[in-house]
């Protein structure tokens, strides 16, 4: 028991020893990292208290400067004489009534007038299709032949250049000749009464046609009459022979049309009876043909759609006002616009 009691004893003390040694070196180590600590903030301080000294050092030579450049400003502002001008008289306030009794000095602009048929109220796809319309009234279109030895051989744009000069020139001439001047009591000429029949753009296709843009439409429209008349030979003198002036199509579409009878729009008879029965002038349709063709059609289909194409705009206008008696059928006709390719399947645009 006796030993017992001092093994004990002998262990307690060797943990408390041992616990002491622990607690001591672990109390030192804490104590060395905050020496360190301290020194570390001790040098910082240091390099900022010398950084701070160099910035104040800086600081005062700025300063010397800045009153050196003083110095000398003051000396200069004192060596320069000072005169002091009379001040600068006000023109008095206008009144109203100078103001209403002057004449204005600035010209006043004026808006550009609007064409005589423009409609502001339009929307701007008629606007546009108006617009389209009045171009294509001033092109003209001319087929040559390529294996003829008159025809233009170089089609580049130097030659296209040479051969719209000479066109002009040429047509100057014709209507120079051609043009009934207005005389004025005193015999005097008026040349604001001269025709001027006058090409802006000429350019050449690959398949053999050259695309004339006339100034005007009158200007357009005269020259398919001096193309046709063989005393100008205009045409054939500029483009060779066997050349064709395309005529101007005015497209037209002629629904429910009789179709189950004798009436053949392929031939010219049958054109010229439609001519007679609605009182139209000879040559104003001069083509027309079944929109969908005879063959496909159903056996027992007694009406069908017909495209019929005039001659000038005035006879289009004129079907498209009133109706049209075609083989005791009266039809009514729409104008034939050109509406982009659209799929049947998907109701996308550009392919079929």
């Amino acid at each position: 028991m006796v030993a017992a009691l001092l093994l004990d004893d002998a262990i307690s003390d060797h943990i408390s020893d041992t616990l002491a040694d622990l607690v001591a070196s672990k109390a030192l180590s804490q104590i060395e990292s905050a020496a360190n600590r301290l020194n570390s903030l001790a040098d910082f301080a240091a390099v900022a208290d010398t950084r701070q000294a160099e910035a104040l050092l800086a600081l005062n030579k700025a300063t010397e400067c800045l009153t050196e450049v003083l110095l000398l400003l003051d000396t200069i502002v004192l060596s320069t004489p000072t005169t002091i001008s009379a001040p600068a008289e006000h023109p008095a306030c206008p009144t109203w009534a100078a103001i209403a009794a002057s004449t204005p000095t600035q010209k006043q602009t004026t808006l550009p007038l609007l064409p005589p048929a423009f409609n502001l109220t339009a929307l701007a796809a008629d606007t546009r299709l108006q617009q389209r319309i009045l171009h294509d009234m001033r092109m003209v279109l001319i087929e040559i032949d390529l294996a003829n030895e008159s025809a233009p051989k170089d089609c580049s744009t130097t030659s296209n250049s040479a051969l719209h000069d000479k066109l002009n020139h040429h047509l100057g001439e014709v209507d120079h000749v051609d043009t009934a001047m207005d005389t004025m009591e005193d015999g005097e000429m008026l040349e604001s009464t001269m025709r001027k029949t006058l090409v802006l753009g000429l350019s050449y296709l690959e398949c053999g046609v050259y695309v004339l843009e006339f100034a005007t439409a009158d200007a357009a429209y005269r020259f398919r009459g001096y193309s046709m008349d063989k005393i100008w030979d205009i045409v054939t003198a500029n483009f060779g022979h066997l050349v064709k002036v395309k005529p101007k199509a005015y497209n037209l579409i002629a629904c429910f049309v009789p179709c189950c009878g004798q009436f053949d729009p392929s031939k010219q008879e049958h054109l010229h009876t439609i001519k007679d029965k609605n009182g139209l002038e000879l040559g104003s349709i001069t083509l027309a043909s079944w929109l969908k063709a005879t063959n496909r059609c159903s056996k027992n289909q007694a009406v069908a759609s017909l495209k019929i194409t005039c001659s000038s705009a005035n006879v289009a206008n004129e079907l498209l006002r009133h109706r049209i008696f075609i083989f005791g059928g009266q039809v009514i006709t729409c104008k034939d616009l050109k509406e982009p390719i659209q799929c049947n399947k998907c109701q996308e645009y550009g392919h079929i």
